[in-house]
């Protein structure tokens, strides 16, 4: 049984860095992306956090959505990357391979990430092949990684 599914990977950064990921430094301003030649595109806004759909000068080949979200004040502080739709089996095996492909290549820039990988207690998924389902029903695992600095 194959399963789809797409890899995210977040990254959250508190501070300034000059090599950001994907082009993109922390901490930057809306008014910054235009001198850029970054488009952005509003999704939404909560109080002083607006989040934007984005395509860096630096993309990364997997992924074809970004988001970004900006702090009124504070500036850039995460960004988001989605890559198309990614056909699996129940073991995840492909998923897996992939993400720790990017992982890879986001330690050696930015240092090991954050993540965690574990069932929810009392998760009813708990069979190696059981996996894929938890993840895709977004039920009974946790399953995130991310920068933070």
């Amino acid at each position: 049984m194959k399963k789809i599914i797409s890899l995210v990977v977040l990254v959250s950064l508190c501070g300034f860095i000059y090599a950001g990921p994907f082009g993109v430094e922390m901490g930057r301003a809306v008014e910054d992306f235009e001198r850029l030649g970054i488009f952005l595109e509003q999704a939404s806004t909560n109080n002083n956090v607006a989040t934007y759909y984005f395509t860096p000068n630096n993309p990364h080949p997997i992924f074809t959505t970004y988001l970004v979200r900006i702090d009124n004040q504070k500036g850039v502080y995460d960004i988001t990357a989605v890559s198309d739709v990614i056909e699996d089996s129940s073991y995840g095996t492909e998923i897996k391979e992939t993400y720790n492909s990017v992982k890879e290549q986001i330690s050696s820039a930015y240092g090991e990430p954050e993540e965690v990988d574990l069932l929810m207690p009392g998760s009813i998924w708990d069979e190696p092949g059981d996996w894929m389902m938890a993840l895709y029903q977004k039920k009974g695992i946790l399953w995130r990684s991310g920068v933070h600095r």
